[in-house]
């Protein structure tokens, strides 16, 4: 109904209604960021400008620094009137209106990954394996599963079931897709909370099997789920609490996930 209009935010500041042609002038002369937040007027999703095919075939110079005019007020919804063009170049950061991703959308794309990457690439090892006379061990396809998270995160921000799902994992200091650091950084982290939870799991069974004390093995083997679940949900509440869904190595790694589309 409302054509090729939308708005875009960069800076804590909001323009437009503009048309793609106007962004992808504005983004010329260097006014606007190609990792700026757009929305198209009449929808609710804000996503980020180069994510949507605006900026396609476009030409990107250097961001000039630019002698700005003093930008408008920020418009008050959909009717409201265009900023002027001169932008003065901000530091970026997200609107209060981005798309922040929940924890269930990123359980969803981590199972779909496991179903579109971690099954067929199991065959392939266990095939190699046998091709070896061997057995291929459970350590070799966590470690692959592992490499292929970050090469897809720190190249495309996305694994195939982040894709599917529509959502994109974001340097949270540029909207860009994060550096090899970060990701390397965010995934660390993350094993660093969950694998000594995982550990004490199987070391307290295995400590009642060694003793072989009546029951003990079944209240070990408890004790360990109990502080399993009890770090997995302290996990899931720093993702729940905070206001941009941003967990605890989301904040340590400095990133965030978006919806895209």
């Amino acid at each position: 109904m409302f054509g090729d209009a939308w708005f875009v935010r960069q800076g804590g500041q909001a323009y437009g209604p503009w048309t793609s042609e106007e962004i992808r002038r504005q983004v010329q002369v260097g006014n606007i960021r190609p990792d700026a937040i757009v929305q198209k007027k009449g929808e609710g999703a804000w996503l980020l400008l180069s994510s949507t095919g605006i900026l396609k075939g476009l030409a990107l110079p250097p961001v000039p620094v630019v002698a700005p005019e003093a930008p408008g007020p920020e418009p008050a919804g959909p009717g409201a009137p265009s900023s002027p063009a001169g932008v003065a170049p901000a530091p970026f950061s997200f609107p209060a209106e981005a798309p922040f991703t929940g924890f269930w959308f990123r359980v969803a794309a981590n199972l779909l990954d496991q179903i579109v990457l971690g099954v067929p690439l199991g065959i392939v090892l266990a095939l190699l394996g046998l091709a070896a006379g061997g057995a291929v061990s459970d350590g070799v396809l966590v470690s692959v599963m592992v490499l292929i998270r970050v090469i897809c995160l720190s190249g495309w921000g996305q694994t195939p079931g982040m894709y599917f799902l529509g959502i994109q994992l974001l340097s949270h200091s540029s909207g860009s897709i994060p550096s090899p650091g970060q990701v390397i950084g965010r995934e660390a982290f993350f094993f660093a909370l969950v694998i000594p939870a995982l550990a004490a799991l199987l070391l307290g069974s295995l400590s009642g099997l060694l003793t072989g004390r009546e029951g003990f093995p079944f209240l070990a083997f408890f004790a360990g789920i109990v502080g399993f679940l009890t770090v997995y949900a302290l996990f899931v509440l720093s993702i729940a609490n905070h206001p941009q869904k941003r967990g605890w190595h989301d904040r340590i790694a400095g990133t965030c996930v978006v919806h895209v589309r």
